[in-house]
């Protein structure tokens, strides 16, 4: 929850907390998602190379299964973030190889899941990075199309906030690829989305999305400016403020 209202300190003391817990335990699948769980704190508190150590500790108590797909899919992403192509393909190559012989999927469920749809999801937003937006739209599809479609027909309910951070993402890559139409059908579903699922990740690509919007070639283009005026509306109410605002009215 911490994390999620981008709290990231306080999700990092969290953490570490329960790493003591895992070391008196002895739990070797424990101690890696924790360290995953640590490196997805780093990534997004900024602190881009301590997410790719602790992505690489964490491999170090696991030689299979999910976790192994979670870890190296996390190294891909840090990578990526640094620019660093060769390394980051390297670890997607890696995820993609763990997940051919997963068997121990049926032990993952809720938040300690990381599903095919996860592991899309963290190729499409690297490729966005490393600036190949074609290929991060054929990821963030293929993710999308998990969580919507084929993920609900087995009976599995994935995250809302996967599924909405994928379609932003996306977004960002239509735009990237310098296709508005393409964008603006994928934000829809997300535009009346209640401020108190608007969590940090959410907020955090709606201001990217600002960002983007803002350019001179799309500052010119009404459909634009209507998309990036939603935006700002929707920007200002989120999850993270409607607590705040909800602590000063306990206050006085």
């Amino acid at each position: 929850m911490c994390s999620d209202l981008g709290h990231y300190e306080a999700a990092d003391t969290h953490a570490r907390a329960a790493w003591l817990s895992a070391e008196l335990s002895g739990h070797d699948k424990l101690r890696a998602w924790i360290l995953s769980t640590r490196s997805l704190i780093a990534f997004w508190d900024g602190r881009i190379r301590d997410a790719a150590r602790y992505a690489e500790q964490g491999i170090s108590f696991t030689a299979f299964g999910v976790e192994l797909v979670r870890l190296r899919s996390l190294q891909a992403r840090a990578y990526a973030k640094l620019g660093d192509e060769a390394r980051a393909r390297c670890f997607f190559q890696g995820a993609e190889e763990a997940r051919q012989h997963v068997q121990d999927e049926h032990q993952y469920e809720g938040m300690f899941d990381f599903s095919l749809g996860n592991q899309e999801r963290c190729a499409g937003s690297s490729y966005l990075w490393l600036g190949v937006p074609a290929l991060s739209v054929a990821s963030l599809e293929r993710a999308l199309k998990f969580f919507e479609h084929e993920a609900p027909a087995t009976g599995k309910v994935p995250s809302y906030a996967h599924t909405i951070v994928t379609r932003l993402d996306l977004t960002l890559a239509h735009l990237h690829n310098g296709d508005l139409d393409g964008a603006l059908e994928v934000v829809r579903p997300v535009i009346g989305l209640p401020p108190d699922l608007r969590l940090a990740g959410v907020v955090r690509r709606t201001h990217a999305l600002s960002r983007v919007l803002a350019a001179p070639a799309l500052r010119s283009t009404p459909r634009a400016q209507e998309f990036a005026e939603q935006m700002e509306d929707f920007n200002v109410h989120n999850a993270a403020r409607q607590l705040t605002n909800s602590k000063r009215e306990e206050v006085s």
